[in-house]
């Protein structure tokens, strides 16, 4: 029975939060080869199955077993770890380029080995290893897949004297896609796409129908001529027929024929070139130029040197760049030494750089720079290698963001202590005038608010709208950024444009984590806006009920008054909750207002005395008003004062509306 196991990696892949969840072929096909090669196929097939079963709860089940102490694991949960260690492997594999600063140097999906030595199971470590003998790419006919495979099968028949005691593990990648193949010498062939789960095996003498199964599979229409892929070959290291095979597999590659007719070959908008350089066959190049071919087209808006880049290839790239490969070039949106930096590749860096590349030339539309994208990413030796080479490491983005703020919005603590080490200003704004500690602010990135006001940052400076690194913590709920501030010296007492105090931002998002911590260091709970308003107010205003009970409980008086101007008051009534924004609603609050102020408006006063309940009454903030009438804090208030609606007119009037007609009731406070 085929499982459906791509759409399910995919899906767990996604929650697991890798990058790209939707890729996990390459990956896949190593995990299954390198079992099948220490005899644990059997326990690859079981743990599939176990995947397949948990389905959707398999995270929540994983997570729980996380939660335990080694003591408490069951055998299931042991199982349950083991399948998150097979996810992430398989990640490692299928992503190198995304876990640089795992691996202390780059790696790509061509360094197959070296990955497999940091993160493979315990049996193929006691096999030495995994060792790749033979990799050779190629262009062929369907009919000529047959027979490459049909060759192959003899070669090892041959080399091994048909010993069955060791299968060997085929990958087949194309552009696109990669499977998984592995023969027994004498008896056949099993076939593994991730895609059409589980295996499917073929005799040797089926041949035939398993190279109709890698066509099928590899070709994305039936009407394309030529199916290009590249074969490698591994086994263990430890296996005793490693040399002969080595030296039969050398032998028949040197007998592979490659015409001029062959390089002109393509399928599906690839090219032989395209093989080669995404499997470090640099002799393939060599022989385009030979014939008088190109080797500058584009793959998917992937130029050949932006491959080689990906890959790391020192060679290809420094072949390509003494042939006339355009070093600069955008046809992704980036340069490919953007690219190196992304991946924190500062060999690729330094040749390009010497060939030419602009080190200041990143992408295209966001003009982030190289610098940017390996401050982002934290590695650390690139932004020292681009020092050298003169890049301007103050350079900012189409929003004036540095490589400075993208380190701090990151929490790349070493980054940024490299940046400001190399004479980054700490304070350095982008154009909205926020500084990297408002970007570590924002982001809940303490240790880079740790480390940047260490090292000299202003925890008071203000941006474009007058919003301190504490207002944007607030706003966000961010408890360990506004505590790291506040140990800091930040000022809680600073307005912003709108006259609001971080405790205002935090009140009006209903973040009570944040008034907690506002509360805990003493910051003043009754401060007032421009208009008066105190916070608990600003709470009834908006219907704010977590703010409303958290400024209870730090002490503030829910009976507590504020004297707003008639003008004020009626400005108010247009900036209530958004929980029932309508229109209706809008005009009827407006109304309320309206006879609260005919009521209570004493002349020659300029002011009316309003506490937070009459403003909870005032926009019908029903939930905020049953909290209050079913606690100590209820007001005497049987018949209400404000009379011109009773609080079960209160109560029907917010149930019955049915108008969908919704808007806009955000304040610009003043």
């Amino acid at each position: 029975m085929l499982l459906d196991i791509n759409l399910l990696l995919t899906s767990l892949r996604e929650d697991l939060g890798y990058l790209l969840p939707e890729d996990s072929c390459h990956g896949f096909a190593i995990r299954w080869l390198e079992a099948c090669l220490v005899g644990e196929e059997n326990l690859f097939e079981n743990r599939i199955k176990e995947i397949h079963s948990y389905g959707d709860s398999l995270i929540a089940r994983i997570q729980e077993a996380q939660d335990k102490e080694e003591n408490q694991l069951t055998e299931e949960d042991k199982t349950l770890l083991d399948i998150q260690a097979f996810f992430d492997h398989m990640e490692l594999q299928q992503s190198p380029n995304s876990y640089t600063s795992f691996f202390g140097r780059p790696f790509s999906q061509s360094d197959i080995e070296s990955i497999s030595d940091i993160a493979t199971s315990d049996a193929m470590r006691s096999r030495g290893g995994l060792c790749k003998i033979y990799s050779h790419p190629g262009m062929y006919t369907k009919e000529e897949v047959t027979q490459y495979f049909d060759k192959l099968s003899d070669v090892l028949d041959n080399a091994t004297s048909n010993s069955a005691n060791e299968c060997w593990g085929i990958l087949i990648g194309e552009f696109y896609h990669t499977i998984a193949v592995t023969y027994t010498p004498g008896i056949g062939w099993r076939f593994m796409d991730n895609e059409q789960y589980p295996p499917l095996v073929f005799s040797k003498e089926e041949t035939h129908l398993l190279a109709k199964e890698i066509v099928e599979v590899l070709t994305a229409k039936p009407s394309i001529p030529h199916i290009g892929f590249n074969c490698s070959i591994f086994t263990v290291a430890d296996n005793a027929l490693l040399p002969a095979v080595t030296t039969a597999l050398n032998q028949f590659s040197e007998k592979l024929a490659l015409t001029e007719e062959m390089l002109t070959r393509e399928s599906d908008g690839y090219d032989l070139a395209c093989i080669a350089t995404q499997n470090e066959h640099t002799w393939i190049l060599a022989e385009y130029l030979k014939y008088g071919l190109r080797i500058d087209n584009d793959y998917g808006n992937y130029p050949l040197i932006y491959l080689a880049v990906l890959h790391g290839d020192l060679e290809i790239i420094d072949f390509l760049c003494h042939n006339g490969a355009e070093i600069n070039v955008l046809s992704a949106n980036y340069t490919p030494i953007y690219l190196a930096a992304k991946n924190g590749d500062v060999a690729s860096i330094s040749l390009l750089a010497k060939n030419g590349a602009d080190v200041n030339k990143g992408d295209c539309i966001t003009l982030v720079t190289p610098v940017h994208i390996a401050a982002k990413n934290g590695h650390v030796p690139v932004i020292t290698a681009f020092a050298k080479l003169g890049a301007d490491l103050n350079l900012g983005d189409d929003k004036g963001a540095t490589p400075l703020h993208a380190g701090a919005e990151e929490n790349c603590v070493e980054a940024i202590v490299t940046l400001i080490g190399l004479k980054v200003a700490p304070n350095i704004a982008d154009d909205n005038g926020a500084t990297p500690l408002h970007m570590a602010a924002k982001r809940n990135s303490v240790e880079a608010i740790a480390v940047l006001i260490k090292l000299g940052a202003n925890p008071n400076l203000r941006n474009d709208k007058g919003a301190t690194p504490l207002h944007m913590a607030a706003k966000r709920n961010n408890t360990e950024a506004i505590e790291a501030l506040l140990n800091r010296e930040a000022d809680p007492t600073l307005v912003d444009d709108n006259g609001a105090t971080p405790l205002h931002i935090a009140v009006q998002m209903d973040n009570s984590e944040a008034i907690a911590t506002f509360a805990k260091f003493g910051a003043d709970l009754h401060c007032q806006l421009d208009n008066g308003v105190t916070p608990i107010f600003l709470a009834a205003q908006y219907g704010c009920i977590s703010a409303f009970e958290q400024l209870i409980i730090a002490g503030v008086n829910v009976h507590s008054t504020c004297e707003i101007t008639v003008e004020n008051l009626q400005e108010l009534a247009c900036h209530c909750s958004e929980k029932i924004a309508t229109v209706e609603y809008a005009e009827r609050i407006s109304n309320n207002m309206s006879q609260f102020i005919k009521q209570h408006h004493h002349a020659g006063k300029q002011t009316i005395s309003i506490t937070p309940y009459d403003m909870a009454c005032i926009v019908e903030e029903k939930d905020l008003l049953c909290l209050l009438d079913n606690n100590h804090h209820k007001r005497k208030l049987d018949k209400l004062e404000l009379g011109f609606f009773s609080y079960n007119e209160v109560k029907k009037s917010k149930s019955t509306l049915q108008s969908t007609n919704y808007i806009n009731m955000i304040p610009n406070q003043r």
